[in-house]
């Protein structure tokens, strides 16, 4: 069960009076001035700070603090430690169903770009709370460029994951951590021979398949 932080920021605070003000009505619905009455402050305090267009965006920062709310098991295998911390994201994202479905429709193109860097940063949280964030920097970017895509599949397949179980979202979770896992082997040997005789690397070899979880 996912650790919830005992002391909120400001920005937490807001989030989720929009969370809960999405999940009663369509996101486009809701005014900025009704998101400040439901965080109990006035609504100059969110001048310059955040408005609609801005929360979309940072709901993603903001689920990301789940992925790290319980330390890495380090008996795990690495892909064991990555799909507990993002699946860690989605149980945070459960709690909000409703309002977090609500406000992803408001996504719109001019927040394309503040979304893809947010992409990026989410997929390199979740390599450190697995405690992954060691190695050869080419390897940390070629894992973090391929879990942007995994944690993309995996939002896709919880959207409509609404049996309460998880089992899609994990099966699609898994499957994609499975393959990553494969690739970023074949990206081992293949950057092996560009590095200098006698050189070693830091990072270990991407550990074998293991039976899926869920």
């Amino acid at each position: 069960m996912t650790k919830v932080r005992t002391e909120k920021a400001p920005l937490d605070i807001v989030l989720e009076a929009s969370l809960t003000l999405a999940a009663s009505k369509p996101w486009r619905d809701v005014t900025l001035q009704e998101i400040a009455d439901a965080a109990s402050l006035n609504l100059s305090d969110l001048y310059g700070v955040t408005d609609k267009s801005k929360l979309v965006v940072e709901l993603e920062p903001w689920a990301d603090k789940a992925m790290s709310a319980e330390k890495a098991d380090m008996t795990e295998a690495p892909r064991e430690r990555l799909f507990d911390s993002i699946m860690r994201r989605f149980e945070y994202l459960e709690v909000h169903r409703a309002g977090v479905l609500s406000m992803l429709k408001g996504r719109s193109t001019q927040n394309i770009a503040n979304l893809v860097k947010a992409r990026r940063q989410t997929a390199a949280w979740a390599i450190t709370a697995s405690a992954l964030d060691t190695g050869e920097p080419m390897k940390v970017a070629a894992q973090t460029l391929g879990l942007i895509r995994v944690i993309t599949q995996t939002e896709n397949a919880w959207r409509t994951d609404d049996a309460g179980d998880y089992a899609r979202t994990m099966a699609v979770l898994d499957a994609g951590l499975i393959e990553l896992e494969e690739r970023l082997g074949q990206f081992s040997k293949f950057s092996s021979r560009f590095r200098p005789r006698g050189a070693t690397s830091s990072q270990p070899e991407a550990p074998q398949a293991e039976t899926s979880k869920g």
